[in-house]
């Protein structure tokens, strides 16, 4: 404890989370806690919030104000700020959607490729990326620029955009379809298009994407809370007939 006090100290944070990590282990609470806080100051978003996430207990049965709302922010970072505010305003993508994708689709690791090749902090493959690139910005990109943030983060909200105009830019719908591809949702949607939204999602018929979307929108209101202005749109009160208009 004495050597990761001197660690942060002198601005060593990361040394100072290995320090603790050794000694103490991961599931030590309140060490654990510290150990996520030096990550989260070193600028490493996928290990900081991955402890409150899948290691920590608990925490989230608190409400995320006065001394809990540190905990609340460790879990759901915001890195890369500068960067999502400008594209959310450049392509009307809300940010909390986009930090909500982020977490769910990367948990912030920006060079990660997943099974099906999907590439960085927003999962994009690599022709469904170099498309909306070149359409939206003129730019002409490979697979490698696609694990750069400043890439990846501009393309991944364009083509989050162009699913906004096909559902009316609900973000539950717009999680789904990011997963599934517009042709399952537009198919979805006409065979359930006067169902109440929490009853579709429930109805969707691909594991995966019924689970995501749900995580998705469930880190989507954690983020308006925390960061927006307190006001949370009730996402399960909309029906899809309304959200075509």
């Amino acid at each position: 404890m004495d050597r990761a006090r001197e660690w942060i100290g002198v601005g060593r944070c990361e040394r100072a989370a290995d320090e603790l990590e050794r000694a103490f282990g991961l599931e030590n609470g309140p060490v654990s806690w510290v150990i996520a806080l030096c990550w989260h100051l070193e600028g490493r978003p996928a290990r900081s919030h991955d402890l409150p996430r899948r290691v920590i207990l608990g925490w989230d049965k608190k409400s995320p104000k006065k001394q809990n709302r540190l905990l609340w922010e460790l879990a759901y970072p915001r890195p890369y700020l500068e960067l999502v505010t400008a594209t959310a305003e450049k392509t009307g993508v809300d940010s909390a959607l986009l930090y909500a994708v982020m977490r769910e689709e990367s948990a912030f690791e920006p060079k990660v490729e997943s099974y099906a090749q999907a590439i960085g902090l927003l999962q994009l493959l690599e022709s469904t990326g170099a498309s909306e690139a070149k359409s939206t910005y003129g730019w002409t990109i490979d697979r490698a620029d696609l694990q750069n943030p400043a890439i990846n983060i501009p393309v991944g909200a364009a083509f989050l955009a162009h699913i906004a105009a096909k559902t009316s830019a609900h973000p539950t719908l717009m999680a789904a379809a990011y997963n599934a591809g517009r042709g399952a949702l537009a198919g979805w949607l006409k065979k359930r298009k006067r169902e109440a939204l929490y009853r579709f999602v429930e109805h969707i018929p691909y594991d995966q994407t019924r689970n995501y979307s749900k995580r998705v929108t469930n880190s989507l209101l954690v983020y308006r809370v925390l960061y927006g202005d307190g006001e949370v749109e009730m996402l399960d009160a909309v029906g899809l007939d309304e959200t075509r208009k």
